[in-house]
């Protein structure tokens, strides 16, 4: 929405969720109403008071009839989620994570009404960071790529850190 405001050519933006709708909601009713988080396969999406949506209505003067003009919002459940995912594995041979299953549902779904316009959905993270959904759902075991499996190889380190100063000192290290 920033790269709109500076000039991106997009006209509407479309916020897809899993079963935690709060701003969908908000969409449907202009009130906005925080909910406890409810688990799901697309976990990165279980939030129920999503502190970047306020940003999203500064950006509309607070005004829900602003809003609406340039965006949409969706919610998914688990099981329209592993369906978009068998789908887009099925028709596109591509393996979406259950993130980017649910962008592409949203996108689907605006298209309904707006049959003559095209989009993109995004994923957020490699579909091993959902391996057993991911495999579960496709009925397929997945290769990890090289690069991941030398990261998951990797001793963990951590560094406790207690304050700011603490903090500070540890970013200034060479």
């Amino acid at each position: 929405m920033v790269a709109r405001e500076m000039g991106l050519p997009v006209t509407h933006f479309i916020a897809a969720t899993n079963a935690n709708k709060v701003v969908p909601n908000f969409m449907k009713n202009g009130t906005y109403q925080a909910e406890k988080s409810v688990a799901t396969i697309s976990n990165a999406m279980d939030v129920g008071d999503p502190s970047n949506f306020v940003r999203i209505l500064q950006m509309n003067q607070n005004e829900h009839s602003i809003l609406e003009k340039g965006f949409s919002a969706y919610s998914y459940t688990d099981q329209e989620t592993k369906k978009a995912m068998r789908t887009i594995a099925q028709e596109y041979n591509y393996t979406a994570d259950p993130h980017g299953a649910i962008g592409y549902l949203g996108l689907l779904e605006y298209q309904k009404d707006h049959p003559n316009t095209y989009g993109v959905f995004l994923e957020t993270a490699h579909p091993v960071k959902f391996l057993e959904v991911v495999e579960e759902t496709l009925g397929k075991t997945l290769t990890i790529p090289t690069k991941i499996v030398e990261v998951l190889s990797k001793q963990k380190q951590a560094t406790k850190i207690s304050d700011y100063q603490g903090l500070k000192s540890f970013l200034m290290q060479e």
